[in-house]
């Protein structure tokens, strides 16, 4: 007969480490950033979607200012209308505001949406609107994707991955 035996700290962390680094095993960390930067908008109406060249110092230095941490979305029906808001307020970054203003950046795409939606659920749309657009490009295959993001509860969910609003994952 087996005889259960508790398991020891050492077995415990070595568990909890692979459990926690087991994600990265799928990511390639050795991908470059891409050398274009992207940023998406959107209105209740319209989206849009720019993009920059992008140098290897100014790749680096912006992802360095990414954020990654995310925050809690909460969804609150008011009677003005339903909301959407983060439980953390914004990081101002005045470097990154001021690099942003300096940068030429071209159009892309803009469009207006079939549908009427909550503005950040249409700035979800705009940002996933990038994504088609970049993974169309072969050249940034394989290439971390800078993106300029304005709405907080987009961001929010791009680093979480995940959203409590069934409005946003419907799709």
């Amino acid at each position: 007969m087996r005889r259960e035996r508790p398991l020891t700290h050492a077995v415990i962390d070595e568990l909890l480490g692979v459990t926690l680094l087991g994600p990265l095993l799928r990511c390639d960390l050795a991908a470059l950033v891409a050398p274009r930067v992207y940023a998406s908008d959107a209105t209740l109406t319209d989206g849009a979607v720019v993009q920059a060249p992008l140098s290897c110092e100014e790749a680096v230095w912006l992802w360095s200012r990414a954020p990654r941490r995310g925050s809690v979305i909460h969804y609150r029906n008011l009677p003005e209308g339903p909301t959407f808001e983060c439980s953390e307020s914004p990081r101002y970054d005045p470097l990154l505001h001021k690099w942003v203003e300096g940068k030429q950046f071209y159009p892309v795409v803009s469009y207006k949406f079939k549908r009427s939606a909550h503005v950040n659920v249409q700035e979800a749309n705009a940002l996933r609107t990038v994504i088609k657009h970049a993974s169309k490009d072969n050249r940034l295959h394989r290439s971390r994707l800078p993106v300029l993001v304005d709405s907080q509860v987009v961001q929010a969910i791009g680093c979480r991955g995940r959203s409590r609003s069934e409005e946003h994952t419907s799709e």
